[in-house]
């Protein structure tokens, strides 16, 4: 099966801490991608951001976020069996004890 880690973080979230600070979270985040059967990737700022919708049952095209209090700042797609391993490494992803979030969702099959 595989998750979908959204991580969801405060643009700020580094503002104020020392050098080393910032290269120990940064650490945390490269042991991360050493895991097995994890991949991610840290998205480029939202600052013009595009949003389709459907108005009317037509596609629009929005330059509007989707509509949430923390930008979504990247993602990590987890293969693994257990919900709970999924759990545990959005636990470790720093952002979520620096003022963000990560959303876990499981895509949803078709079959």
């Amino acid at each position: 099966m595989t998750y979908v880690l959204f991580v969801h973080d405060r643009p700020d979230a580094l503002t104020g801490l020392a050098v080393d600070e910032r290269r120990a979270i940064f650490a945390e985040y490269e042991a991360l991608q050493a895991l097995p059967g994890l991949a991610g990737h840290r998205l480029k700022p939202a600052s013009h951001p595009l949003t389709v919708a459907l108005q009317a049952g037509q596609p629009t095209v929005a330059r509007d976020p989707v509509n949430r209090e923390l930008p979504l700042a990247g993602f990590y797609l987890l293969e693994t069996d257990d919900r709970e391993q999924a759990i545990e490494i959005a636990k470790r992803i720093p952002a979520a004890r620096l003022g963000g979030a990560v959303e876990i969702q499981a895509p949803m099959t078709e079959s």
